[in-house]
């Protein structure tokens, strides 16, 4: 990770909005992004940022009163105050940071606190399982202004994260092509199958079911894995029918162990029928494209597009090469 212009690094992130009140118009909710080191208690947190706030209107008395009556460019001091706060106080806030709903955000912090947080990390010791706090802890907390306060946010696991680096847009679409060109080969490859030996309509028909079953490939998987809530399709059905719940545990009769042996077998020609289903949906790499994430050209192009999609294609043209070596052709002499 290297730091950007200024001396920044960029903290990315997309939360959604649970709206309690309608709230402002055209506008989102307004957060506040507390960053610290790993061993910090929130207990801990509102006083050292009270200290922190303290020692900065200090610092900015100090910096007028040795001015005077000259102008102060606070745009060049503020950032020699913070690189100075530091040092003492590793903690950086970030207030008044507007939040929108399905859109992908930033807010930057002062590199010198990443390298400072890594030197924390390095000098803490671990515990006698050999785990150590994380190197930074981000606390988001909603400003209690009229349209925010009555606001929630929505937070995942990975709906934050550092920024390290930044790619060129256009290569990246050009990768997400490449998935979408890799697609385009399997219906070709599958198609030129076909084709050996069924009609155009019934290779078509052919065709369109594999690659339509192909996007429901996991939960074909579910269902295949006996993975699905109410069990198989035979004892669902019973369950609906009966009223029954669909997590409970049926009543042992002769009737229900026929139900269940049907699924058995079902789930046994469903894993055979998979077989011939590809994975149409690993192909479609428009959200890597649109949530400006880098598509890996060796790990995801290349070990999750065309090593499976090589392996789906070879016993498709290797049936291919004997239907068509077996086919009565007609001789044109």
């Amino acid at each position: 990770m290297q730091p950007r212009e200024g001396g920044k690094a960029r903290i990315e992130f997309s939360f959604d909005i649970f709206r309690l009140t309608k709230g402002d118009e055209n506008k989102g909710v307004f957060c506040t992004f507390k960053f610290a080191d790993g061993n910090t208690q929130v207990a801990d947190l509102e006083r050292q940022f009270e200290l922190r706030r303290q020692e900065r209107d200090r610092l900015l008395a100090e910096a007028r009163k040795a001015a005077g009556t000259k102008a102060i460019d606070y745009a060049e001091l503020n950032p020699k105050i913070d690189a100075e706060l530091l040092k003492t106080y590793p903690i950086y806030e970030a207030a008044g940071v507007e939040v929108t709903d399905y859109h992908t955000l930033s807010v930057d912090i002062p590199y010198s606190l990443v390298e400072q947080l890594r030197e924390l990390d390095r000098n803490q010791p671990a515990d006698a399982a050999g785990r150590k706090p994380p190197p930074l802890q981000v606390f988001v907390s909603i400003d209690p202004d009229r349209g925010s306060a009555a606001q929630m946010l929505g937070v995942a696991p990975r709906d934050l994260y550092i920024l390290a680096d930044e790619k060129n847009f256009y290569v990246n679409f050009i990768k997400g092509l490449v998935g979408l060109w890799f697609l385009t080969l399997m219906v070709l490859g599958v198609a030129i199958c076909c084709s050996t030996y069924l009609s155009g309509v019934v290779s078509l028909l052919c065709t369109l079911f594999l690659f339509l079953t192909g996007f429901f490939v996991p939960s074909l998987q579910q269902m295949a894995n006996n993975q699905t809530i109410g069990g198989g399709p035979a004892e669902a059905f019973t369950r609906i029918v009966s009223r029954n719940n669909m997590v409970a545990p049926l009543e042992e009769s002769p009737g229900v162990t026929v139900i269940q042996g049907f699924d058995v077998v079902f789930r046994w020609q469903l894993r055979r029928i998979l077989t011939l289903i590809p994975d149409a949906a690993r192909f479609d790499l428009h959200p890597y494209v649109a949530n400006g994430f880098d598509i890996s050209a060796s790990r995801i192009l290349f070990v999750d597009n065309f090593l499976p999609l090589l392996g789906y294609l070879i016993p498709w043209f290797v049936l291919a090469y004997y239907l068509i070596n077996y086919r009565e052709i007609a001789n044109p002499t």
